[in-house]
This record gives structure tokens, sequence and C-alpha cells, in this order.
């Protein structure tokens, strides 16, 4: 053993305490769990580290810990691996002196990257809950036992099957789920119960013993949740006991669940009850189903199927066979797996790296969008940058520069230039200016049709009219109510003649102190009300046109709740105007003109091909969309709102096209389908760099 490659061993931090862990379930060794008291911190050993650590004090040198490794163990165990646990000692804060000499470890990173990962993801912990779990868990207890468990689970299928009968009624509960005050709503209930997990995740851990240092907040990218310190679950050798932990903030927010589906049952219809029972429901099914148990986020579902298959550090090494399987595939390199496993681990592992990397790219490409748009527009840009970087591009260029190093191997196999060459074509291909078809959804029919929908959540008063009636423009096909625009339009008139005769009683006595009223303070109260009292007219619904009523929805009676989406009627005219629209996009707009050739392409046969050409393109995009069957949500394909003045309007800047046939559709209903317009050619690549570069330049202010 050559002497230089020996060092001083770094003096072990005193205050560690190292516990039995669970056998490996790979490879059933025993392993050992590492804690550090000062940052409440627990590390996972396997059987090579913990013999090693048994005799890390009482050994001066790398060299000395061998030797004694080999005599009092019968093991050997390379110079290599001491000093990769020594780093690790030392990086992680778990030694009271770093030595000098062979041993280098680099610890300090830039100021920007700590800023960096400060912004990525910071804890602050809030409190020290102890004490007081102590004092609570033995009045809690008998909710956190199974036969607990199993009758949160039975009530939740019986309560859900009450519910699924009422599905209907249910979805609407909440009409303004998605209105400024409705967001309010969700934030305020999505808090508490997120405390209810929290302290469901430190009363079970209590209960197994388990210490609970601190509760507090997390920022993932300047977001807020809720955490609870419980990595001490390490040293319980039971899996059950750790999966027990790790469910148990999904188990609160189930019994949640089925408390606010059993009063929304028994609540009257309609009454703010049922309206708070709905928001629970909705928030703690949707948060524990979609993110704590969803494994592919570090969350509650991750750290279980970590611990049930035993892979630790399971969505770092899923990636490593990921990454190692994809230049398997493009290049066949025929080199070692990351490490060696069982076929079955192999494939579990290759399957969540793909999946993990997949999710990844579009979910972190999501929160820079929604970075983007949820800040002013230089630091918006900036952090959208920062994030599209550090969780898209980044760990991209990480796997090329492996490609880089490893180019002249890759440059030797077949398959590598088979591939290279197929990628070659499909760019050629996408750079030539080959494709020009413009598709568009679009609807066929006479343009006196139009379905009748109510303007917004609300119940009916009256339908003064049947199947089959004839009826005049102007006449009344339904009368509406909403007791919550009643009730909204008595609180705003209450409030517009407390400032009215506040404002009186200021001019008359003028030398009375109290409070002042600003003229604009009445102007405002003034157009709330007026705003509301609009919004009461759209429940009187009137025929646009003189036509007849056909499809009255069945069951239609006072009382009966309607939403924004139910079609009441349709109201065709005598009109034989056949009309075909589109909606296009701003970009698409370049690439078609007047009298371009064009095809419809009806929704339910879609070989049944009408020919037309373009008659009209609208200059300005279309804020309001009056041809409500294609929304999506009347099962169409364009995404939209509804907004409180009863119009529907679509989610993203859309462009009215007109186009006329010869062939007529002999039919009184309208027909959903699609337009295919015969544009000029356009490369998708090039198309694509100027969407983007029109989109920076914008966003700087350039043009």
């Amino acid at each position: 053993m050559d002497g230089k490659e020996d060092f001083t061993l770094p003096k072990l931090s005193t205050r560690l305490r190292i516990f039995a862990g669970a056998p490996d379930s790979q490879s059933g060794s025993p392993t050992s769990v590492l804690y550090d008291p000062l940052a409440n911190a627990y590390f996972k050993l396997g059987w090579v580290e913990s013999v090693c650590l048994a005799r890390f004090s009482v050994s001066s040198t790398a060299t000395d810990l061998q030797n004694k490794i080999r005599e009092e163990a019968g093991l050997y165990v390379a110079l290599d691996d001491i000093k990769n646990l020594s780093i690790f000692l030392v990086k992680n804060g778990l030694s009271d002196h770093v030595p000098q000499g062979a041993l280098t470890i680099e610890v300090e990173q830039g100021l920007w990257k700590t800023l960096l990962h400060k912004y990525l993801y910071f804890t602050i912990p809030l409190f020290h809950p102890q004490e007081t779990l102590n004092k609570i868990y033995p009045l809690m207890a008998p909710f956190f036992s199974q036969a607990a468990t199993k009758i949160i689970l039975g009530m939740l299928a019986v309560m859900g099957f009450l519910t699924l009968a009422r599905a209907d009624e249910f979805l609407a509960t909440y009409p303004d789920l998605f209105s400024l005050s409705g967001l309010i709503q969700i934030a305020i209930v999505y808090a508490v119960i997120k405390v209810a997990h929290e302290w469901a995740h430190a009363l079970t851990a209590t209960k197994y013993g388990v210490p609970v240092p601190h509760m507090g907040v997390a920022f993932i990218v300047l977001y807020p949740v809720l955490y609870t310190e419980t990595s001490g679950a390490w040293r319980l050798s039971d899996k059950k006991q750790r999966a027990a932990i790790g469910l148990a903030g999904i188990r609160a927010e189930l019994a949640i669940a089925v408390l606010a589906l059993l009063a929304w049952n028994i609540a009257p219809a309609g009454s703010g009850v049922q309206s708070l029972s709905f928001l629970v429901v909705t928030v703690s099914l949707l948060s524990s189903l979609l993110i704590n148990l969803n494994p592919l986020m570090r969350f509650d579902g991750y750290y279980i199927l970590s611990d049930y298959l035993g892979i630790e550090n399971m969505q770092y090494r899923a990636c490593n066979f990921a990454r190692w399987k994809l230049r398997e595939t493009l290049f066949a390199l025929d080199e070692d797996e990351p490490e060696q496993q069982n076929e079955e681990t192999k494939h579990i592992l290759t399957l969540f790296g793909f999946a993990l990397l997949i999710y990844r790219f579009f979910l972190f490409t999501g929160i820079a969008v929604l970075v983007y748009h949820m800040f002013f527009k230089p630091l918006g840009l900036f952090l959208f940058c920062v994030e599209i970087w550090y969780f898209v591009l980044k760990p991209i260029l990480s796997e090329l520069k492996i490609w880089k190093v490893k180019w002249p191997k890759i440059r030797a196999q077949r398959r590598a230039r088979l591939v290279g060459s197929a990628v070659a074509v499909i760019f050629v291909l996408l750079a030539l200016p080959l494709y020009g078809t413009v598709s568009a959804p679009a609807i066929a029919g006479y343009k006196d049709n139009l379905e009748i929908h109510a303007p917004y959540a609300s119940e009916i008063k009256e339908i003064p009219v049947a199947e089959g009636d004839e009826v005049r423009a102007g006449d009344v096909l339904a009368i509406l109510k909403s007791p919550e625009l009643e009730k909204n339009l008595e609180l705003a008139r209450q409030n517009l003649d407390r400032l009215e005769s506040s404002k009186r009683r200021a001019i008359s006595s003028p030398d009375q102190v109290g409070e002042i009223i600003t003229d604009e303070q009445i102007a405002v109260a003034r157009r709330k009300v007026e705003v509301i009292e609009e919004q009461k007219d759209h429940l009187i619904i009137i025929a646009p046109f003189a036509g007849k009523i056909l499809e009255v929805a069945l069951g239609l009676g006072p009382e009966h709740t309607v939403k924004a989406t139910d079609k009441l009627m349709r109201l065709v005219g005598k009109g034989k105007d056949q009309i075909y629209t589109a909606y296009i996009t701003e970009s698409d707009i370049p690439y078609i003109g007047i009298g371009d050739k064009a095809s419809f392409l009806p929704e339910m046969s879609p070989f049944g091909a009408v020919p037309l050409k373009v008659s009209y393109i609208e200059k300005i995009n279309s804020s309001d969309l009056d041809v409500l069957e294609l929304l999506s949500s009347f099962g169409g394909d364009i995404a939209g709102h509804h907004g409180k003045d009863g119009k529907f309007s679509p989610a993203r800047g859309l462009y009215k096209v007109g186009l006329t046939a010869e062939k007529k559709v002999d039919s009184n209903f309208k027909i959903r389908g699609i337009v295919r317009i015969e544009g000029e050619g356009r490369s998708p690549i090039f198309g694509a760099l100027q969407r983007i570069t029109g989109f920076v330049m914008r966003e700087l202010s350039w043009n």
C-alpha cells in the first residue's frame, strides 16, 4: 500500500447517535441510521459504512481503519470507500475537524448559487410542538387506531355512493368556483386542511415514539407548503409504522372529506353549508390524490413507495437508469448499467425514471409559465428564465455533455449513424415550407339557430314556452332567479344608502365629526349596484329573433338549479342563410387569405367533407364567443370561461373566419366540426422561432 494514498480521518462529532435500521430489502444485509441531533438530520447507512463508523473514533488514519476492519470483522474496505465516507461526513457537518493534506473537500459555493437554491427551496421552522403533542395524543389516540381507519374508509365508500347518485347537483353546488372570492375561499379551506394534514403526521409520529422537533413552512419556488419534521421515522425498523406516519396526512384529509360529504348530503339545497362542504371535499380529495399520493412528486406518495420497494434515493437512481437506457436505445453503446440490481428492480427504476423525466419536463415548464404570469414583467421574465434553465435546460445539457465525452464511441456505432440520419431528415422536413394547412374548430348551420343557456348558475322561476312553440323576437323564453345575486344586490343598495346618508349628514352638519365620504366612494358603490342589476336583468332570457322552440330540456321546473353549461332549449329561426364559422389564432393569420380553398369536416361524419372558400377574416380578435357549441365547457375544442356578465370568452385571442359553400347542410341544428384551410406553405421550425422571437421582443419592449 502506497503511503501517499493514506490520509488523516476527520474527527467524528460526539453528538452523533447511531441506531439499528431495517435490513436492506435488496441484499438483506444489516443497516443503521446516523442521527445528528443538532441539525435533526437522519442518514441511512449500509453495512460497510456502519462497520467503518463503529471503529472511526479509535482510528487515526484511513490505513489504520482499514487494518482494524480486516482484523476484527474479516472485511476488506478500499481506501476510496473510506475517503468517500469521510467526504460525506465533512460535507454534512458531522465532523468536528477537517483534516489537512490528502483529503481535499470543496464545500463552498458561489453567492449566486446560494441565492438560487434559496429561491428554489427554503424552510422556516415556526414552533416546537413536542410538548403539545405529548399532552394531546392520549386524548386523540382512538382516532389513530386501525379500527378508526377502517371506519373512515367504509364511510367514504358509503358517502361517495350516496353523493354519486346526486352527481349533477353536487357539481352545480359552487357556481363561482373560479371567481376571485371563490379562489380566496379555496385558499382558506386548503390552508385549514393542510394544518390538519401536518398535525396528523405529527400525532402519528408521536404514537410510535418518533420525535417531532419542529413544524413550519417550506417555500418551493416561493410557493408556501406546510411541513412537519418527521425524518426520525427512519429510526423505526417496522416498515408498516413508517408507512403509517407517511399516510397519516392523507388519512386525515379522507376523514375530513367524509364529514364534508355527510354535511353536504343532509344540508338544505343551495345553502352555505353545502357550498362549504363542496369546497372541503374537492380540496381534500384532489390534494390527496393528485399531490400527496403522487409518487412523481417528493411528497408522501414518493417516500411511501420508495420505502415499500426498499430503494433509497429512488428518484436520483431512477433518472440514472432512464438516461442509461436512452443512450443504449439510441446508440447501442453496450455499457455497464449504473448499478448492479436484479431484473425486476432495474425495470422498476427505468420505467419510473422515464415517467419522472417526462413529468418533470411538463411540470417545471408549467411552473415557469405560472411564475411568469404571477410577477410583474421584468421579474416574471427573469424568474421564467431561471426556472427553464435550472429545471429544463440544465438537465438536458448535462446529458449532452455525457454524449460529447462519449462521442468517439457513439460515432462508431451503426445504430447511432442511423438515428442521426433519421434526425437530420426530420429536421429538413420541419425546416422546409411544406406545410400550409390551417386547422381550426368550426361550426356549420343556419344563422338563426341558437342554443339557450342560463347566463350563470341560477334557479328556474318560470319557463313560459314549450316544445314546438312559435315565438317572436323579444318574447320571454325563461325567467331565472339567483338568491346569491339578490343578497349581493341588497347589500350593495344598503351600502350605497349608507354612504349617501353619511354624505348628506356631513353637508347639513359640517361641524359634526364622523366618517368622511367622498363622491368617488359613492360613485363606486352606485356602479356596483348598477352592475348587479345588469346581471339580474340577464336572468330574464329574451328571444333575439323569431323562430321555433326545440329541444327543451327535460325536468325543467320552478326551483330547479341549472349551470351556465346546461342547455335549456334551442331557438331555430325561419331564415335559411347557412353559415360556416371558424376561429383561428393570431399566428395563423399571415398564412391564409380571402378566397383560399377550405373544407369542413363534420364532427359526426369526418369523411363527408364540404368544400368551402374563405369569405372574410376579422381583423380584431373575438373577446366574446357567440358560438357556444365550440367552447370546451359545451363539448367543443376552444378553452374559455364564463364571465359575470353572462358572456363566454375564449382563454386566448382568436379571430373569426367566415366561409361559404355551395353545398348546404340539411339540418335544423348546428353541426360542429373542423375547418381545414389551404393556406400559404410555412416551415414549422422557422414559424416557431418567429413566434418565440416576437414574444421576446414584445416582453423587452423592442417593438
